[in-house]
């Protein structure tokens, strides 16, 4: 079982949450909801006994790093003082973690079914046994002999779930655990981690409604550092009338923002902008990209929806000249029916789903994007006259001193992700590519986000292509909507929002 008590946490002079207190149970789960940036995967990695920091025994505002006082046992063991092998101990047997497809969390040298054979005993049987693992959660045959680099969020989220559950631990901890996944594998994903949860206490951490409904017997809210409501899943959730504080959150996250609705513009034969010719591309013998063609004009967003493993992440990293292309070409064109050059992946900039790791977690907001600037300097893309107070103002960041000098480590996830959009406008880029940009946030912090890249396209003429497996995204920042499965881009199958 987990049981809490007490609990406070801080990071040098700010307090993250105070006097948090809450049991899991063996056969139950609990939800812990809460916006980005409420601490709710520190209180995760407190239980893991992985956060680096110290215990005090009052409270301490004045001291660096992470301080944290109370009590966060789990089965017995209190991992906030346990000897160091103990807890190491515990995490090998009967303790495990899913957090949200994260690719650094998995060795970048081995191949997906070299990570699930590891946790094997060696015999004659391993290969056999490594398969059926891999079939029961919904891991396909066609990427067994990948590695890491070229699965999308949703494969690695499929991966990280089975080495979780493989060993059937007492203890789970779910960190969005279906953030990356599309609808279809996310029900797959419930599925897998209901089996057997009469036989272990899991904590739920999410900021998702919906997925707390499925699964969770109680829930708990983390708001303004500390839990401000309590009690079981369905009288929260379900009755009318129910805790405030529960439903004036619902109704926040359930407000969303507008699905684009372009007014109807003729298009030239050749207009200007992004344009991809006939791109196709092989991983491991296997063709995940078939004639490949589209275009975006500046201004505009070209949203490309699908499934996971469809090869939305693969065509994401080639379009920004992480992976060499092999057949296609990307050009773009400066205007309307003019002829078409080759576009440089300089010329393209892109936001990923994970901002956090996207940055070095020890550099300041300010460093951050100095560092930006002078490899752009270097590259000739960028002038000496970039304005990091304006470029703050672009992105709706503050400019102040204090925030400019906050670890990139520190900032919320809208924050952080904001940043990002900030250093890749350093570039001054022609293209922005944003693979599942808003995957990992809460709804309003999501919101905010999305009006952004409106704003940049409309500000700026800056095209934008997104790639995501949420209709809400796709149908708010998409005037082209194009559904990828299989490798082929289609037109977007109507009712894409259902």
């Amino acid at each position: 079982m987990i049981r809490v008590d007490h609990l406070c946490l801080w990071h040098g002079p700010r307090t993250i949450f105070r006097d948090v207190s809450f049991e899991v149970p063996k056969g139950q789960t609990l939800a812990l909801l809460g916006a980005s940036g409420s601490g709710k995967t520190s209180l995760a990695r407190l239980l893991l006994g992985v956060l680096p920091g110290r215990h005090v025994k009052t409270a301490d505002q004045n001291g660096d790093g992470f301080r944290w006082s109370g009590r966060a046992e789990v089965l017995g063991v209190d991992m906030l003082e346990a000897p160091l092998a103990e807890q190491r101990k515990l995490r090998r047997t009967d303790l495990s973690l899913i957090v949200q497809a994260l690719s650094d969390a998995l060795n970048p040298h081995q191949t997906v079914f070299q990570h699930v054979a590891e946790l094997l005993p060696h015999s004659r049987r391993r290969t056999s046994l490594a398969l059926a693992l891999c079939k029961r959660f919904n891991i396909p045959e066609r990427i067994l002999h990948r590695y890491p680099a070229t699965l999308s969020g949703g494969e690695i989220q499929r991966v990280l779930t089975a080495l979780a559950l493989a060993r059937d631990p007492q203890v789970l901890i779910l960190d969005e655990p279906t953030a990356a996944l599309d609808h279809g594998n996310r029900a797959l994903a419930v599925a897998a981690l209901s089996a057997g949860q009469a036989q272990r206490s899991q904590l739920l951490i999410t900021h998702d409604f919906d997925l707390a409904a499925q699964m969770a017997d109680r829930m708990v809210i983390l708001h303004d550092k500390q839990l401000v409501d309590r009690g079981p899943a369905v009288e929260m959730l379900m009755q009318p009338g129910g805790r405030a504080v529960v439903h004036r959150t619902r109704a926040t996250t359930q407000r969303g923002i507008a699905p684009l609705v372009p007014g109807p513009e003729p298009l030239p034969t050749s207009p200007s902008g992004l344009v991809i010719q006939r791109l196709s591309h092989q991983q491991t013998g296997t063709l995940v990209l078939r004639d490949i063609s589209a275009a975006v004009r500046p201004g505009r967003c070209l949203a490309i929806f699908g499934p996971s493993g469809g090869g939305k992440s693969t065509l994401a990293r080639l379009l920004c000249g992480y992976e060499r292309l092999q057949t296609g070409r990307i050009l773009w064109r400066a205007r309307d029916e003019a002829q078409p050059r080759i576009c440089h992946p300089q010329e393209l900039a892109l936001v990923s789903q994970h901002p956090h790791r996207a940055m070095a977690r020890h550099m300041s907001v300010r460093d951050v994007l100095s560092d930006a600037m002078r490899l752009c300097r270097r590259i000739g893309r960028a002038g000496h006259d970039v304005d990091i107070a304006g470029l703050m103002q672009r992105v709706d960041l503050p400019h102040s001193g204090a925030f400019l000098s906050r670890r990139a480590a520190d900032l919320s996830g809208g924050e952080a992700q904001r940043l990002t959009i900030a250093r890749a406008l350093v570039s001054r880029p022609r293209c922005m590519i944003a693979d599942e940009p808003t995957a990992s946030l809460d709804s309003d912090t999501r919101d905010t986000i999305l009006k952004l890249f409106r704003r940049l396209m409309a500000q700026e003429q800056l095209a934008l292509i997104v790639f995501t497996h949420d209709p809400k995204v796709a149908e708010a920042l998409g005037h082209d909507i194009r559904f990828l499965s299989e490798g082929q881009l289609r037109l977007s199958p109507s009712g894409v929002a259902a």
